[in-house]
């Protein structure tokens, strides 16, 4: 049988006999959907694989919807550069040192909310002294720099102007070049070029306060052709999502240079026709779980869902599941080849492991 949220609905009401006052029926069975992931590493869970895109001026790279945690990586044919797995705190050190490294890339994963963002249409080629105002710093469009920070090069056309004032914004360039020696990194905005004749503006940081960013025209002279400015910033907040950042910012696209192989969660459901994606035999303990954490906000002082959960962890039914999940694959075969034969490489991110042979 499916279990759907229509299913999961009637659970709740018939183990709170009504309707929950804390959470919505949705809330709790995406609250269950977690607690299930979480609880153990479910062999039904693992299988899922991406290929991994980087896009240029973007310091991250996107991932799915179901992503749940990495298992292993493996570099595609044709992928040029070097790419290695690294931690969190290793890659903010990067970033603020800025040193030379032999790989092309380090990553690491992270969760962090949607960034605002904001389009730019590209216009005609810009005049001596237009301007343009992102989120606090303007930046001038000139026909020869100077030093002074904020100068940007016209150029010989409308996108050459554009390219540089994203060089200028990202600080990517060649100071003295594309834009003012003494440009400096603007502090909140990255941008990037997504189409012959549009930019994207991304807030630096995810969350709601993205969404208060500026764009606008100081001069009053590129506004109906650049833009439309002013720009509103959208998109900024919602649940983290996970991402590969990265070091250092991709310059060029690298299309589907890594396969990422990882374990998935059961999503997020959103309507009553959504089909939660739990094997057969794990359906009992998820509806358990469900019952566990709808008792426990609600009826919280006949038992928390802390205490509720621990007491269905450590029954029969969690081990039960267990131990039907384990079967699933319980060896990795025979070794094809012997030893005279090498395996196909899979780049895991920890040392001493075997990866799952997806």
């Amino acid at each position: 049988m499916s279990l759907t949220v229509k299913t999961c609905e009637k659970v709740i009401e018939r183990a709170l006999g009504g309707t929950p006052d804390t959470f919505t029926a949705i809330d709790l069975i995406n609250q269950a959907s977690e607690a299930l992931v979480s609880s153990y590493e479910w062999s039904f869970l693992k299988g899922g694989s991406v290929d991994v895109s980087f896009v240029a001026d973007q310091d991250y790279a996107t991932l799915p919807a179901d992503f749940g945690h990495e298992l292993a990586t493996e570099r595609k044919d044709g992928f040029s550069t070097g790419f290695a797995w690294t931690s969190k705190d290793h890659l903010a050190e990067l970033r603020s040192h800025d040193p030379r490294t032999r790989l092309h890339f380090w990553g690491a994963i992270v969760w962090e909310q949607d960034a605002a963002t904001v389009p730019l249409a590209q216009g005609p080629k810009p005049d001596h002294n237009d301007t343009i105002e992102v989120n606090g710093k303007t930046y001038t469009w000139k026909s020869t720099i100077s030093t002074t920070d904020g100068e940007v090069l016209i150029g010989a056309s409308a996108t050459t102007a554009g390219d540089n004032l994203i060089a200028a914004i990202n600080l990517s360039g060649v100071a003295g070049t594309n834009y003012a020696s003494g440009m400096t990194l603007h502090e909140t905005v990255t941008g990037r070029r997504t189409g012959v004749s549009a930019f994207v503006l991304e807030a630096k940081i995810g969350g709601e306060a993205g969404n208060a960013y500026t764009l606008t025209d100081p001069s009053d002279n590129v506004h109906a052709d650049w833009g439309p400015l002013p720009g509103t910033w959208t998109g900024g907040g919602g649940p983290p999502k996970a991402r590969i950042a990265l070091y250092p910012t991709p310059s060029t696209a690298e299309v589907a240079g890594l396969k990422l192989f990882y374990a998935r969660t059961l999503g997020t459901a959103t309507s009553d026709s959504y089909e939660i994606p739990v094997v057969p035999y794990c359906h009992t303990l998820y509806l358990e779980i469900l019952r566990a954490i709808a008792q426990g906000y609600e009826e919280h002082d006949l038992g928390t869902a802390s205490m509720r959960l621990t007491m269905v962890f450590d029954g029969p039914l969690f081990e039960n599941a267990k131990r039907r999940d384990a079967r699933t694959q319980s060896t990795y075969g025979v070794l094809a080849g012997g030893v005279t034969q090498r395996m196909r490489g899979y780049g895991s991110r920890y040392d001493n492991t075997i990866p799952d042979p997806a």
